[in-house]
């Protein structure tokens, strides 16, 4: 080496192959400041809030209302764990309310703990209490998730001045968001003990299973967990119970009761 720094053309060749790795390193680090600033503009699909997300609000809702939009946005742009696939959101719950144009991240959610009984109505759904003790309720047996049917008796004053029991169900189909384990801790439930059940139905439904609730009496049927069938549901009186004959008599009664109710008792 010293003796080729010792001849004028050592040196110089020297300096060219010293310029020669300069140069290659230049571009080596052009081409990765390039790669980097290409990477950075690179869209990226995440989830936006379309529209306000209140506090509460569970992923399931938010996909089922499209309550989220895809955006295209810059790599650099993106926050720390935004979320992409809207799967993601199922079985979580917004900690804060969202937004419009806010980014949907990971840090937004937190994971169902299945309180939020409240966060899974949308729209014309309600959630309403119904009182009930273990066996008109099954209490022990319901469970949330379950669909019941809803059956309503009452005693109706007919036309020839007679009280008539009758019986229908009223709704089919309801879900449950939440029931007790028990209607008592020592077992099996006390058929005396009363404790609510919290269904989710339409705010008409709600307003007649209230009614019927406090001026009837109420009873749940449990569904099979898949592939339920349900008939028409009849009226059911007496004479349909022992003779198998339609409710004609006390359907007619009621409606000439009724009827003369309207007329003012004439």
């Amino acid at each position: 080496m010293q003796r080729i720094l010792g001849t004028r053309n050592g040196t110089i060749l020297v300096g060219a192959i010293a310029a020669i790795l300069a140069a290659a390193i230049l571009l080596a680090y052009v081409a990765q400041y390039r790669d980097s600033v290409q990477q950075d503009q690179k869209p990226v699909s995440v989830l936006v809030a379309g529209q306000l997300i209140p506090q509460g609000t569970t992923g399931d809702v938010i996909g089922g209302q499209e309550m989220y939009t895809v955006s295209n946005i810059q790599a650099k742009r993106v926050e720390d764990g935004a979320i992409t696939d809207p799967n993601s959101l199922k079985g979580k719950v917004a900690k804060d309310d969202l937004f419009p144009g806010k980014q949907l991240t990971e840090s937004d959610f937190k994971p169902l703990d299945g309180s939020e009984v409240g966060s899974k109505l949308v729209k014309y759904d309600r959630a309403i209490a119904m009182p009930a003790d273990s066996a008109h309720g099954l209490v022990g047996y319901v469970q949330a998730g379950d669909r019941v049917d809803v059956i309503a008796g009452f005693v109706i004053e007919g036309a020839d001045g007679k009280q008539h029991p009758v019986q229908k169900a009223i709704m089919q189909g309801i879900l449950v968001l939440d029931a007790p384990e028990s209607a008592s801790s020592g077992g099996m439930a006390s058929s005396n003990s009363s404790s609510n059940i919290v269904l989710q139905m339409s705010d008409k439904q709600a307003a007649d299973l209230a009614f019927a609730s406090d001026n009837g009496k109420v009873w749940l049927t449990l569904r099979p967990k898949t592939g339920a069938e349900q008939s028409a549901p009849p009226l059911v009186t007496l004479d349909t119970i022992l003779f198998g004959v339609k409710p004609i008599a006390i359907t007619n009664a009621y409606k000439r009761l009724y009827q003369r109710a309207l007329n003012g008792g004439n």
